[in-house]
């Protein structure tokens, strides 16, 4: 017998991998991206990639479910290069848990500060 969670789970999945092969532009994988936040009771979801074909580490592909103001201002104070999350994703393909990052810092401080002053 197949335990509750783990169909919700398989169920969940399946369901995910088929709104991500329906997204076929930006506005369509930023919608999988609050359909997973929703979904999941997250606060926040990025999917970040330098790895894509005319992206780079400067110019990444970016989708995801911030406030555009906090877009801006992330992207104004050039945060990407103080980033620990961003440090991590580069050595992982796997969701990081921002609870076990490393904050120290001046710089990174601020940053997490104005992400939450941001909501």
């Amino acid at each position: 017998m197949v335990e509750p969670h783990i169909s919700s789970l398989t169920t969940l999945r399946s369901e995910t991998l088929d709104s991500f092969d329906q997204s076929t532009d930006a506005s369509g994988i930023n919608a999988f991206l609050s359909s997973i936040r929703d979904r999941l009771g997250l606060k926040h979801v990025v999917y970040h990639s330098p790895a894509l074909r005319g992206c780079s580490h400067d110019d990444p592909f970016l989708a995801l479910t911030y406030p555009e103001d906090w877009q801006k201002r992330y992207r104004d104070q050039h945060y990407v290069g103080v980033d620990p999350v961003v440090q991590t994703a580069v050595r992982s393909v796997l969701p990081i848990d921002w609870s076990r990052l490393d904050r120290s810092g001046r710089r990174v401080e601020k940053m997490f500060q104005e992400s939450i002053d941001a909501g």
